[in-house]
């Protein structure tokens, strides 16, 4: 090995635990544990992606943990991680140039699969104010590591895209799914409406997105709206089935309904 070829390990800090979810690792894994014993694997098959929530673990992680129950024991070797940006405004995608993501349940390394989509689409850039404080992708990682064994990441910023965009960057993705990558899609749902306001929009939401009725869907209040638009592409190129695992919002934690936030867990999949 030359030394051009030596690789410098560049870990993308945790900048969310003790805060978002608990920062030391026995905390941390209970509490995953606590929300998996409480989901249910529903069998549905192969699964191909998940959409799941990203707020801090106390008032979304049970909803997460919904989806994640569903690759429980399965052998996934690779999860793109698509994940909306909250800090940083850009168009297109961007992947850092990091080697690993460190949470307090450890390191996971970041595929080599990363560098060859920045190379294969100028849609996609490495553009580190996009990560460097993105909660939105970190925070499925924990939930990951507790399920899966030996696994890689691809997580990937996503601003904003045209129609055409999106059209392209689900084209490139389908071109490196195998049976052992998973998408995961991150987004929360309606944000700070009454309870039973946000209930009848996530509701409508959701069943546009299981329906891949891409139209309404567009429709839909969701941070992750490019995540999950890019997610139903896929889906609908592919003829993947989606189904709902899971509702909440943070009205059902908190007990405050008057400005809630919605989670949902959804799955796409093909049978076996």
């Amino acid at each position: 090995m030359t030394t051009n070829e030596v690789s410098v390990k560049h870990v993308r800090k945790s900048v969310i635990a003790g805060s978002w979810y608990p920062g030391h690792r026995d905390e941390l894994s209970k509490m995953l544990d606590g929300f998996f014993e409480n989901a249910k694997n529903e069998n549905l098959g192969r699964i191909r992606a998940l959409i799941a929530p990203h707020a801090g673990y106390i008032y979304s992680g049970q909803v997460a943990a919904f989806s994640f129950k569903q690759i429980e024991s399965d052998d996934y070797s690779k999860v793109i991680i698509l994940a909306p940006s909250h800090q940083y405004p850009f168009n297109g995608a961007s992947i850092a140039d990091y080697t690993h993501y460190e949470t307090p349940l450890g390191e996971v390394r970041i595929s080599s699969l990363a560098k060859e989509l920045i190379k294969e689409s100028e849609l996609i850039s490495s553009t580190p104010a996009a990560h460097s404080r993105e909660h939105s992708a970190e925070i499925e990682i924990p939930f990951l590591q507790r399920i899966l064994r030996d696994f890689e990441i691809v997580p990937i910023i996503l601003g904003g895209m045209s129609e055409s965009d999106m059209d392209e960057f689900s084209n490139l993705i389908i071109k490196h799914l195998d049976e052992k990558t998973l998408i995961v899609a991150s987004t929360d749902l309606s944000h700070y409406h009454p309870y039973n306001e946000a209930v009848s929009m996530d509701t409508s939401c959701i069943n546009s997105i299981v329906n891949l009725d891409m139209e309404n869907a567009k429709r839909c209040e969701m941070c992750g709206y490019f995540p999950v638009l890019i997610t139903m592409k896929i889906a609908e190129k592919l003829n993947w089935q989606a189904k709902l695992l899971k509702y909440a919002n943070s009205g059902d934690v908190t007990g405050d309904r008057s400005e809630v936030v919605g989670y949902a867990a959804i799955a796409f999949y093909t049978k076996k």
